[in-house]
């Protein structure tokens, strides 16, 4: 009897001990994890200006110069999207990237965005925005001469993530007093709008694009002054294709008619 209670007291103790030792490797594991999904991103504008440039470099394309319009123009969009809950380039509210850029004061002949989400790795992000044609373009996009570059963290869905937001542009040139100056200037608005994002569960082919080109206040009663004289060709060879195949239905309908009559006689 006392045999088996000393071997009941060495199995509690051995049991108590497997307890132990298993709640040990649980926290210890539990840190490890929770060390990961903290671990703080490597994204900072500076790097992705930096990797921007460079691929510029490589494309021999004139690297961009930082503005700091652009720069608070990229901030606001990423404090926009963590405080209206959503990713994208249009904004609940209906507000484009280029409310942003020109709420700043930045009068931009060319425009540009590229947003990312949820990646913790300035490199990874790079090259999933550099493998993604319209974000590439923008990128390399010869047109452009600054950038401003934000990176938040905040949450997105209840879902704590960080967001990047590049905002390329190029001033309008200013206006010179010298006339013969005046005719190199042009005033028309181009942007192009790229998305970037990977989430959980997707993988780093999951991405969504979008662009967008426009002009400032294009309205139709300015294109049809701008292009009168095609308007109006296209137009009248349109009236001249119309009265043609009337003209055509006529003369079939007179001939069956006719030959009707013919049959009757």
């Amino acid at each position: 009897m006392a045999n088996i209670k000393q071997k009941l007291n060495i199995f509690d103790m051995n049991l108590k001990s497997v307890c132990v030792a298993s709640l040990l490797l649980f926290v210890a594991l539990s840190g490890q994890i929770n060390t990961t999904n903290a671990k703080e991103s490597n994204i900072t504008p500076s790097s992705v200006i930096k990797l921007t440039n460079q691929a510029r470099k490589d494309a021999n394309v004139a690297i961009l110069n930082e503005n700091p319009k652009l720069k608070v123009a990229a901030e606001n969009k990423a404090k926009d999207m963590l405080r209206m809950d959503y990713f994208a380039h249009i904004s609940p509210e209906g507000k484009t990237p280029w409310d942003f850029i020109v709420e700043q004061g930045y009068d931009y002949r060319f425009a540009g965005e590229n947003l990312a989400i949820d990646y913790s790795d300035v490199r990874e992000q790079h090259e999933a925005w550099m493998e993604s044609f319209l974000h590439r373009k923008n990128i390399l996009n010869p047109e452009y001469e600054e950038i401003g570059v934000a990176v938040v963290s905040g949450k997105i869905e209840g879902k704590k993530t960080i967001l990047t937001v590049q905002e390329f542009g190029t001033k309008v040139a200013e206006i010179s007093e010298n006339p013969l100056a005046q005719e190199n200037v042009l005033p028309t608005r181009k942007a192009v709008a790229g998305i970037s994002m990977q989430e959980s569960g997707f993988t780093s082919d999951s991405f969504v694009s979008l662009s967008s080109a426009f002009s400032k206040k294009l309205e139709f009663g300015q294109i049809f002054e701008d292009n009168k004289l095609t308007m109006i060709g296209w137009l009248g060879a349109f009236a001249l294709a119309l009265l043609m195949t009337i003209s055509d239905m006529l003369v079939l309908l007179y001939k069956k008619h006719k030959n009707h009559l013919d049959y009757m006689k």
